[in-house]
């Protein structure tokens, strides 16, 4: 009885091994999505002039110029909008890992990094969910993993900028772990989806919201249950997303304070549906989108960012009609995806009922929230077409032609779709020499969101030492400082006579120099003959401190009020959120690395005294 017990507890210890097919199938995914990406990485030092992708490189050389030079935790930028609270803002990644690139490298190729990162993440988690959850067939799993990689959508999305929209390729991956969860228990997979939802809390601004929304239908409404009650497996996953959002949010409570701090100046609400809904698709764009890339002029973005061709579309209609009752659930969450993607077209608004809820209340554009899900469980649909006449077929020529269909349908996505990798990233940074002394700028009647000239480009200026006061904030805090210099149409500066340097006095016969200038701390020499107001051309915010002088409010300015004689007046600004969050982020990830090497240990212990 005991060898017996002994055997059978080594026989469950013992790994199952995969079948040299599987192994396989997820090499050949690996390799195909190296070199359908690789065209990004032929000219690693070459970046984007799109607008989105500028701000980008924005966000991450000020991070690392801060920790570089100043051995700061940037909490303020004094280079936008006249001095802006940055810690709080939805797209900074401050505190998230994907600045972790960036700070070895440098905020051109860091980002390359993350995309890849992300990209892979995505392809395996199709992957894996094909074969763990769906018990697809390899080569099903294979094929819709790399519907997915090969698609239209990174593609476009890298070209047009959306670095904050690579965060959907977790999805899969987030589905996997929450699911594994969800079925199995342990607490590893748990704490892997509470850290990558993290990531996305940390910097992925409202693609939090549409992420967690498909994660919860998915979870609830599981369309990989096998023969639980609909109340059973409800619960389950009810309970399991519960556990793990909230353990991400505490983990991610450093960047969650400082936002709410943040969004109390401006909720970034669009109180206009017409304006919310713009770019939403028809039943036929969609149809012609996913049909077609390019050119197509009907898209409603220009060229598609869900097309997949012809082939995966009649293999997942295959798949409906062949397996209803397998399908079902991803035929349903397909068209809640379609549904919220066409805005107010669909025979539903459901974009119109999730846009009354706060934080879905600043969604604008609704595909380009939603299309990543389109495309995902069309993959998962066509992989189930693969799956179902591999494993239900015995014909050798049936498998052998629907596997040459299927390939067919890959290179014309592979070669259709890999040229417009290699028009991301087509340009050479400008060779910029830094300015003596820091001053802003600011564009006469120049668009905030589209291509700037250069003397208005934000990212440019950076690299000066140059601030821009009109920067495209999605969240205002009012922008009172002055610029030294506007700049027009035509990239002519014209000096501003209002202009009275970055440091001043209210009494002309009072002298001030700054002697310190960085993000969060700022340090000015005064002469003072008569007590005055020491102004500084910095936006007025409450976090800001001054040692042994009272902080005023002088026209939307940042000031003090000083006395007669030498002074040294040093301003820091300190964000007590900021602290709070840190503290309870670092408290979790303790608890969590204790939690987890303790279970660990305890399980090793008892395998050990079972042998």
């Amino acid at each position: 009885m005991e060898t017996a017990f002994v055997t059978g507890t080594q026989k469950y210890m013992t790994p199952k091994k995969e079948p040299s097919t599987h192994k396989v199938a997820l090499m050949i995914v690996l390799v195909a999505s190296f070199i359908f990406l690789s065209p990004l990485f032929v000219n690693i030092r070459q970046l984007s002039m799109d607008d989105d992708w500028l701000t980008v490189y924005l966000h991450h050389h000020f991070i690392k110029d801060s920790f570089q030079c100043f051995r700061q935790i940037p909490l303020w930028s004094p280079y936008v909008c006249g001095g802006y609270p940055i810690a709080g803002y939805p797209e900074f990644p401050l505190v998230s890992p994907v600045i972790l690139p960036t700070l070895i490298f440098d905020e051109i190729i860091g980002p390359k990094i993350v995309i890849l990162f992300f990209y892979l993440l995505g392809t395996l988690g199709v992957f894996f969910l094909a074969r763990e959850n769906l018990r697809y067939h390899p080569a099903a799993a294979a094929y819709a993993a790399l519907i997915l990689a090969f698609s239209s959508w990174m593609p476009w999305t890298a070209k047009d900028g959306n670095f904050i929209e690579m965060h959907y390729f977790l999805f899969p991956a987030l589905l996997f772990l929450i699911t594994r969860f969800k079925k199995n228990g342990g607490e590893k997979p748990l704490y892997l989806f509470s850290i990558l939802l993290s990531l996305v809390i940390f910097d992925g601004n409202v693609a939090f919201l549409a992420l967690l929304l498909f994660l919860f239908l998915t979870v609830v409404f599981d369309p990989f249950r096998e023969q639980e009650k609909p109340s059973e497996f409800m619960l389950k996953g009810a309970k399991a997303l519960a556990a793990g959002v909230l353990l991400a949010i505490l983990i991610s409570m450093v960047k969650i304070i400082p936002m709410i701090h943040l969004l109390l100046y401006d909720s970034r609400g669009i109180d206009d549906y017409g304006v919310a809904s713009e770019m939403a698709y028809t039943f036929r764009t969609l149809l012609d989108s996913l049909l077609y890339k390019r050119p197509w002029p009907s898209a409603p973005m220009g060229d598609s960012r869900v097309f997949v061709g012809i082939i995966p579309i009649v293999m997942a209609l295959g798949f409906v009609g062949g397996n209803v009752r397998k399908s079902f659930g991803f035929v349903f969450l397909l068209t809640i995806a379609v549904f919220l993607a066409m805005g107010n077209n669909a025979p539903i608004d459901l974009f119109k009922m999730l846009w009354h809820l706060p934080l879905f209340h600043s969604m604008h554009k609704p595909l380009k929230y939603y299309d990543f899900f389109i495309v995902f469980f069309l993959a998962i649909l066509a992989g189930g077409f693969v799956d179902l006449v591999f494993k239900k077929t015995k014909a050798g020529f049936l498998r052998c032609g629907v596997a040459v269909i299927g390939l067919i349908s890959l290179f014309q996505l592979f070669f259709f779709n890999i040229p417009t990798n290699a028009e991301v990233f087509t340009h050479s940074g400008p060779a910029l020499l830094k300015e003596k002394q820091f001053y802003h700028v600011r564009g006469l009647d120049l668009p905030r969101y589209d291509a700037r000239t250069f003397n208005s480009n934000y990212y440019f200026n950076l690299l000066r030492g140059i601030g821009t006061i009109d920067w495209k904030a999605n969240i205002a805090v009012g922008e009172y400082a002055l610029p030294r210099y506007f700049v027009d149409s035509n990239d002519t500066l014209f000096p501003n006579p209002a202009y009275k340097g970055e440091v001043f006095f209210k009494n002309h016969g009072n002298k001030a120099r700054p002697v310190f200038f960085s993000p969060n701390k700022i340090i000015v020499d005064a002469e003072v003959l008569e007590p005055d107001i020491l102004v500084l051309n910095q936006n007025f915010h409450s976090n800001w401190q001054a040692e042994g002088f009272q902080v005023l409010n002088t026209r939307g300015l940042l000031s003090a009020a000083v006395e007669k004689g030498s002074r040294r007046i040093v301003f820091k600004y300190r964000l007590k959120g900021f602290l709070l969050g840190s503290i309870i982020t670092v408290l979790t990830l303790l608890a969590v690395g204790a939690r987890f090497f303790v279970v660990r240990k305890k399980n090793s212990t008892a395998a050990m005294a079972l042998l």
